[in-house]
């Protein structure tokens, strides 16, 4: 086993759990993380494929999001439903 395999392995011991680190992803979007969060954040990501590819994800839809929404600022974008959309809300919505 190579020297950068055992010390993978080793940090992924001592890595939290995933449930106990990914809430700090979304407060990543939304604060600054303190020095501490940072850490443990980037240790778990260095041993973690699942939660490297849910960081990616998130991020990405944030992005998307969010530039969406200054185009829906700037008019840009019109977010409206056809009428038959509308229709087909109403009858489901009497019923």
């Amino acid at each position: 086993m190579s020297f950068k395999l055992k010390i993978k392995r080793w940090v992924s011991n001592k890595a939290e759990e995933c449930k106990k680190v990914s809430p700090l992803y979304s407060f990543a979007l939304d604060r600054k993380l303190t020095f501490f969060e940072k850490m443990r954040v980037k240790f778990h990501l260095m041993t973690c494929n699942a939660c490297t590819s849910y960081v990616t994800n998130l991020n990405f839809m944030h992005d998307v999001f969010h530039t969406q929404e200054l185009q829906i600022e700037e008019e840009k974008l019109h977010a409206t439903l056809s009428d038959e959309a509308k229709e087909r809300l109403k009858n489901k919505l009497k019923s």
